[in-house]
């Protein structure tokens, strides 16, 4: 068996106390990578609250393509309340114009957390299949963990490939099907119905929500949310006449139920600077000029919300939410969707392709179509969820008790002295748009 890629590993100073000042470090990849992405913030704060309950220095992993500025490590600490942060890449960088360096020698860090996501798949799986397998070698990891996995039935030798270079506790998977997908690759290794990762985490954000005061709480009818980047959209109509469908026939039947233009609250659920590479809910309503229905909303930024859940900003901020009686929601998001289900809203999750059928499915909504929701719109009984929830932390906690096998850590690959590419920080659109 070949040996893993190796990736460029980049910290500041910070970071290298942190990490040469202990033997109990918990590495931890997932779905978030660095980006402000809702759903992924918030299971990157779920798997560092995990490490730091079994006493652990928690590590978080991100992607030198999220660099933005020289700060943005300190305000990954303040949003996350971490002290080490670690970036990655297929290349080497010059990153010290953003206070970062090589990290070229790494001490023995034995545990490892695979936390959730959908991007076992063939966007973002071998990233992070490659990713984990590198980690796992280079810092001796004897504890692997894997959790919260949607999977892709594509990926299913590259995760029996992964399996035997890593051999984790347990593969855990938020749905049926990459449960029994799993099951039939995994062999001796068990194989566990975990849920969602985000969902302790949208729980406490339903209840700062609850908790808003009056001026707070914004009042709407329907909470929307949007998405146009490339997994939203591989199959069927163009995405932006799906939209406007969409959109008109929630309007339609609103205004005929409550006898007037219904209100909106816009859900932006990623608000980055590369809007060219994802886009959310307001490129969204651009994009589709005259045929969004209403002149004026109210818009909750949910990717800035997880980040300030529970950091050291949140103090300074009053609880926001929207009043959820009589509300309806459609998504473009799993975890918008998820976050409905938490609040007890009824949300049409749009499902274009099998990826997206799969989250739809994996949520217990069990509407045919559109028309179908709106005819009877119904939030789904999230109790057998939370239980099953409930008992994974129990069985996640049996095992953050078992002593990690011991591992050597791997020498690195030696880095030549220049630098093969200058840093340039994540590219705005106004740049992006330049160079066209």
């Amino acid at each position: 068996m070949s040996s893993p890629k190796q990736y460029v590993l980049y910290a500041d100073a910070q970071t290298r106390a942190a990490l040469s000042g202990t033997d109990h470090a918990a590495l931890l990849v997932g779905g978030y990578g660095g980006s402000p992405n809702f759903g992924d913030i918030l299971q990157a704060k779920h798997a560092i609250a995990v490490a730091r309950g079994a006493s652990l220095e928690p590590i978080l992993f991100c992607g030198t393509p999220s660099i933005p500025d020289a700060r943005f490590s300190q305000r990954l600490r303040d949003w996350f309340g971490v002290t080490a942060v670690v970036f990655y890449s297929w290349d080497r960088i010059d990153l010290e114009p953003a206070g970062l360096a090589p990290l070229t020698h790494v001490p023995r860090a034995p545990y490892l957390h695979l936390y959730g996501g959908g991007f076992l798949n063939r966007h973002w799986g071998e990233l992070l299949f490659s990713l984990a397998e590198d980690l796992h070698s280079r810092f001796g990891v004897g504890h692997y963990v894997i959790s919260g996995q949607q999977i892709g039935d594509e990926m299913r030798d590259r995760l029996r490939t992964h399996l035997d270079r890593c051999s984790p506790l347990t593969v855990g998977c938020r749905d049926r099907p990459s449960l029994v997908l799993a099951q039939s690759v995994a062999g001796d290794i068990p194989v566990e119905y975990t849920f969602d990762d985000a969902t302790e985490q949208l729980q406490l954000l339903a209840a700062q929500w609850r908790a808003a005061p009056a001026p707070r709480t914004i009042s709407a009818d329907a909470l929307v949310h949007m998405n146009m980047t490339a997994h939203t959209i591989e199959n069927g109509p163009h995405p932006l006449d799906r939209l406007a469908s969409s959109l008109a026939a929630v309007h339609a039947s609103l205004e005929r139920s409550l006898g007037r233009p219904p209100e909106y609250c816009v859900a932006q659920a990623f608000s980055d600077r590369c809007a060219h590479q994802v886009i959310d809910s307001l490129a969204c309503i651009q994009a589709l000029e005259d045929r969004f229905p209403a002149t004026s909303y109210r818009v909750l930024h949910l990717d800035k919300l997880a980040l300030e859940l529970g950091s050291s900003s949140s103090a300074r901020a009053p609880a926001v939410g929207v009043a959820t009686e009589g509300l309806i929601a459609i998504s473009t998001s799993y975890h918008v969707a998820l976050f409905c289900g938490v609040l007890g809203v009824p949300c049409f999750l749009h499902a274009p392709n099998d990826y997206y059928a799969q989250k739809r499915a994996g949520l217990g909504h069990v509407y045919r179509s559109l028309d179908d929701f709106l005819a009877n719109p119904a939030a789904p009984d999230m109790g057998p969820f939370l239980e099953a929830r409930a008992r994974w932390q129990l069985r996640l906690d049996e095992l953050y008790r078992i002593a990690p096998r011991r591992a050597e850590p791997a020498p690195a690959a030696l880095l030549d002295d220049t630098p093969r590419h200058e840093w340039r920080p994540k590219p705005t659109i106004l740049e992006v748009a330049a160079d066209l």
